[in-house]
């Protein structure tokens, strides 16, 4: 088998390893120009990223770090790596720490953490792409900070933690490729869809999801962005790369792996109970999902259906498929199945900042702002009280 015998030679993994260099090198590029427009932002938008992602570090760095899974395995300290069995993306990332001599149990604890982190600055420019605005960013960032699933997968050595964040970047760099025709956020588009896909071979679905939603904009979205040709033209290269980029995981990666395909019937229920287990997960102990993130989200679906109904259909339709096609949810397995859905749940909170939204404009205008900063407040509060019993939930291995 292609993976079996982990070789540094391996061409797959020596082809990931050249995808997460070209990242480095694109996305270090990205910053370096964006230090240069500092003036140009918005310094709102700019604390806020800071705070989230210094307050989502914090509390995934004070969680115990442990495996991801029993069979969970990493890049050694020498020689190859193990059999990559559902992708090389992990390990190549992991040989390239490697490579600059910052590789070990340390530098695992760390880049983990960071990784985890790293979703919220990614997920704040998402959605300052989809022209959400800033109390409904705050709302959904503070909720995903204290997400369970997400904090505690962030303090393991899951793979998924790494796959769900480049997602989260593939997101991120389409929306503002299609936006503003930037190449360069175009062609970290063209890297992040094989990355994420090379990481975890079951994000492949996931990812190709992310590729719909610049092309379903709502009426606020289509004031500004590309339309016509450049759009379609830009859109016709992304869907070819998709489309080769799937056969040649499934050609090299899923077949090598032997793993089952899920059963018609796992997949239709899942698909059935892809929103429902939101509220069980919600109300049952421990509390997986915070309850006012489930109940701002009910608010939000009825304020999506009537200000953004493109928005929610990308929403809705990404959970249901997601789910639906891995034949897989979050019950019963709870901490052990969710590594597969870490990027569904940035995606779920997305209505829950549209229903704060939503409530925030019942507020008399002049004292909105002031009921926007206590209210996130009490969102925090509440989020983080009602998490402490799932943050110190063990895996069931960890006590055999």
């Amino acid at each position: 088998m292609l993976f079996r015998s982990g070789s540094v030679r391996d061409p797959v993994f020596r082809a990931a390893r050249a995808l997460f260099v070209g990242i480095f090198v694109i996305a270090f590029g990205l910053l370096i120009r964006g230090a240069t427009r500092l003036r140009s932002l918005d310094p709102r938008w700019v604390v806020l990223g800071i705070a989230s992602f210094s307050a989502a570090l914090v509390l995934r760095a004070a969680l115990p770090f442990s495996l991801g899974n029993w069979y969970s395995e990493v890049m050694p300290a020498f020689g190859p790596p193990p059999w990559m069995r559902f992708g090389p993306g992990y390990f190549a990332f992991q040989s390239l720490l490697r490579d600059a001599g910052i590789w070990g149990p340390r530098a695992l604890t760390v880049s983990q953490v960071l990784l985890g982190a790293a979703a919220l600055p990614l997920l704040l420019g998402g959605l300052r792409e989809l022209h959400v605005g800033l109390e409904a960013t705050a709302a959904t960032l503070v909720l995903l900070v204290f997400a369970p699933f997400h904090a505690r997968l962030s303090a393991t050595t899951s793979e998924h933690v790494l796959a769900s964040t480049l997602c989260l970047g593939l997101l991120l760099s389409w929306l503002r490729a299609a936006r503003t025709g930037d190449w360069m956020w175009f062609g970290l588009t063209v890297l992040l869809f094989p990355a994420v896909c090379a990481t975890r071979v079951d994000m492949a679905v996931q990812a190709s999801l992310v590729l719909a939603w610049p092309l379903l904009r709502d009426r606020v979205e289509r004031h500004s962005g590309l339309r016509g040709w450049p759009l379609y033209c830009r859109a016709a290269v992304v869907v070819l790369l998709a489309a080769s980029t799937l056969a040649a995981t499934y050609r090299f990666i899923l077949l090598p792996s032997h793993h089952p395909t899920p059963a018609s019937t796992a997949q239709l229920s899942s698909a059935r109970d892809a929103i429902s287990q939101f509220w069980l997960l919600a109300t049952s102990d421990p509390a997986w999902m915070s309850l006012s993130a489930v109940l701002l989200a009910a608010a939000g679906v009825v304020a999506m259906a009537v200000r953004r109904p493109l928005l929610l259909g990308r929403v809705a339709g990404s959970l249901l498929v997601a789910f639906g096609a891995l034949g897989r949810s979050f019950m019963p397995d709870e901490l052990v199945g969710a590594r597969y859905f870490l990027f569904t749940i940035p995606i779920f909170l997305v209505a829950s900042g549209q229903g704060f939204e939503a409530l925030l404009g019942l507020a008399p205008r002049r004292y909105r702002a002031v009921v926007a900063a206590v209210g996130i407040g009490v969102l925090g509060l509440w989020s983080g009280l009602a998490a402490r019993t799932a943050y110190g939930v063990r895996y069931a291995f960890q006590d055999e």
